[in-house]
């Protein structure tokens, strides 16, 4: 039969040592939790975090204006999004000159139309980019310098919004062409 060893009385040194030794792993245990979490508010990792861009171009037809563009939504948090399609749309707008003044002012916007966008999805995964382009024909109007697109997208009952200016007429499309010109002689 094993008799086993008899412990020997600990220091009072030991002792203090010990203590010491669990307090201080405690307190960094609390510190790191502290500093983790801190980080986690502070960077928004988690946060409902949506980045939308919408952009178009005009194309002239035989049947009028045409708007070709494309809207995308990129999720750049952690967390999945639910897309609600009530709210969640493209709106177009006329921009024309107000009435002149001494002071400069902006151009007065007419809404001339509504898009449904992001129909096809419920949902928004983590990291995910969804994109939809569109065509669309607008009514000619004399009196439109532009046009503006308002994106906006509803999702956790939060609304997002971009927006972007389509110029009009053949001074974009005419640059283009001259700028190509020097190439397609060489």
């Amino acid at each position: 039969m094993v008799v086993p060893p008899v412990p020997e009385p600990a220091s009072p040194l030991s002792s203090v040592l010990d203590i010491v030794d669990k307090v201080t792993k405690v307190v960094a245990l609390l510190i790191g939790g502290a500093w983790a979490y801190l980080n986690y508010v502070r960077g928004r990792t988690f946060k409902k975090r949506l980045e939308l861009k919408i952009s178009a171009k005009e194309v002239r037809s035989k049947t009028g204006l045409l708007l070709s563009g494309a809207a995308q939504i990129k999720n750049v948090g952690l967390s999945k999004f639910p897309i609600e399609q009530k709210g969640t749309a493209i709106l177009f707008f006329d921009l024309r000159l107000s009435a002149p003044t001494d002071q400069p002012t902006e151009p007065t916007e007419e809404n001339v139309g509504v898009r449904e966008v992001f129909k096809d999805h419920a949902w928004i995964e983590p990291g995910e980019t969804i994109a939809e382009d569109f065509l669309l024909q607008i009514p000619e109007n004399e009196e439109r310098l532009a046009m503006k697109l308002d994106l906006r997208v509803v999702a956790a009952h939060i609304e997002w919004n971009a927006n972007c200016i389509v110029e009009l007429g053949s001074g974009g499309q005419e640059a283009e062409r001259q700028a190509r010109a020097p190439m397609l002689e060489a």
